[in-house]
């Protein structure tokens, strides 16, 4: 009898270090915790809430790394639009909530604002280097003998710069070569 009391002092401990655990992870994630079955025995409850533990690690694990790839991602495209890493603050995300959905989906839409000003971007660069071109021939330059290095760097690179100092360079040149 002795032992069995010990025992479920034992299990009693750990579900209640069980709870703490789940408790933690949900206010962490945002995420609200399943309530017990009704009527569920000691050993229930504690695979209940080991089982909780697990599923709420795994999403904190999954939303670890979405985060991480959407600040990358981010980073990554405001650096190749901006020729700058994002201004502090831009991609704010306090402690308490970064692992939350809404923080996510704040960042998601971040992202995807990104990706609608690159695609501009690029469409604007294709259009500018295209008009870059025919003053060329209009003019009768040499390519790429006659042309500057970063024109020429243009017409290798296969994939055209989308940054503000690359825009801002094909509109002065473009203005130049108009004269």
């Amino acid at each position: 009898l002795e032992h069995h009391m010990q025992w479920k002092r034992d299990l009693e401990e750990r579900i209640v270090g069980l709870q703490r655990q789940t408790e933690a992870l949900a206010v962490l994630l945002g995420e609200e915790v399943e309530l017990l079955p009704p009527g569920a025995n000691l050993l229930q409850t504690a695979r209940h809430l080991e089982v909780s533990v697990a599923s709420l690690a795994s999403l904190r694990d999954r939303r670890t790394h979405e985060l991480d790839d959407l600040l990358g991602y981010i980073g990554e495209l405001h650096s190749r639009l901006y020729d700058a890493a994002p201004p502090d603050g831009y991609l704010a995300t306090g402690d308490a909530e970064r692992l939350r959905p809404e923080t996510l989906r704040r960042l998601q839409s971040k992202l995807n604002d990104l990706e609608r000003e690159e695609q501009e971007r690029q469409v604007l660069m294709a259009g500018r280097v295209g008009e870059l071109q025919s003053l060329w021939t209009a003019i009768g330059l040499r390519i790429p003998d006659e042309l500057e290095a970063r024109e020429v760097s243009l017409l290798e690179d296969g994939c055209l710069p989308i940054s503000n100092a690359s825009l801002t360079y094909v509109e002065a040149r473009i203005a130049r070569l108009a004269k």
